[in-house]
């Protein structure tokens, strides 16, 4: 630590723990791992770039990843330039966002970075928030917004009352990685809380059914506990802010509803809606909905 302090590099408090310097216990070995962790891109193309092409910026949801967004990027391949953003946690573990505000603004001064504009964003519940705060960071920054959409976006700070919030990321975690059905399922969402993490994320890829079918292909115990941190940074996030605030004056805004959705919207944003409409899907199937992508398809972006 001393050694650190008297060196020229430039930690974050975020870069800096007591597990990063045991597995990098050099100076040369710490900064080498900061300056990989920076340079590790959130930023995702998902479809073939081309540069006489407009773009789409599609920000990830509540799981922090932006997989649910690849039936749209094929479909406009050749036509826009689709990236995902994705949760920066899922890159580095170690990385932590205090409040939505700050993260959007972060992924604001990335999308710059990638391309210029003007700025076609996407966002599905979480990301739906997003699309509307980094909109509004984009104009502050003198950016031109060509167009928003809002995929069920989330309003507030809404959190699920039956689950402990020690309890939900383990939870998130082996939803998105396991068979909800399954045995090992079932197994790993009653493991004892009090056994750390770490340990069950080993217990859980040890297991029998894991290395057959427990949605383990090409999923490291790194990979898990990646995850696992996202959930984590993502459920402690602060979310509340004046979303209808926010979103007055940002441009062409499309909105999409699921039969689940439980906010009307369809009167709230005036002159501001260039399109809203109901679907009949569940919050989950809805972004890949024939009707959600044919529209995305045409629209002027």
């Amino acid at each position: 630590v001393d050694a650190l302090r008297k060196s020229n590099v430039n930690i974050d408090k975020k870069e800096f723990s007591v597990k990063n310097l045991f597995l990098h216990p050099s100076v040369e070995m710490f900064s080498d791992y900061v300056a990989k962790i920076r340079r590790a891109e959130f930023v995702i193309p998902m479809n073939e770039l081309r540069r006489d092409r407009g773009n789409l910026f599609c920000l990830h949801e509540g799981t922090g990843m932006v997989f649910g967004y690849l039936p749209i990027a094929q479909r406009l391949n050749g036509r826009v330039n689709v990236y995902g953003v994705a949760c920066r946690t899922l890159l580095n573990p170690m990385h932590r966002d205090a409040e939505i505000v700050q993260m959007a603004n972060d992924y604001a001064e990335k999308i710059m970075a990638t391309c210029p504009g003007p700025y076609n964003l996407l966002g599905w519940s979480l990301g739906g928030a997003l699309a509307v705060l980094i909109a509004g960071r984009l104009k502050q920054a003198g950016q031109e917004i060509n167009f928003i959409g809002l995929v069920d976006p989330t309003i507030n700070d809404v959190r699920v009352d039956n689950v402990n919030p020690l309890d939900g990321p383990w939870i998130d975690m082996c939803g998105i990685l396991l068979n909800k059905g399954s045995g090992l399922y079932n197994k790993a969402i009653n493991m004892d809380r009090e056994i750390p993490v770490l340990d069950r994320i080993n217990l859980l890829c040890k297991d029998d059914e894991w290395k057959l079918n427990g949605g383990s292909v090409g999923v490291s115990k790194d990979d898990c506990f990646s995850l696992y941190s996202c959930q984590e940074n993502i459920s402690s996030m602060k979310i509340n802010f004046d979303f209808f605030g926010a979103v007055k004056g940002l441009g062409r805004i499309a909105l999409w509803a699921s039969s689940e959705y439980r906010w009307n919207l369809s009167n709230v944003f005036d002159d501001e809606v260039l399109m809203f409409k109901e679907i009949k899907s569940s919050h989950i199937d809805i972004i890949k909905n024939e009707d959600l992508m044919s529209d995305i398809f045409y629209m002027n972006l």
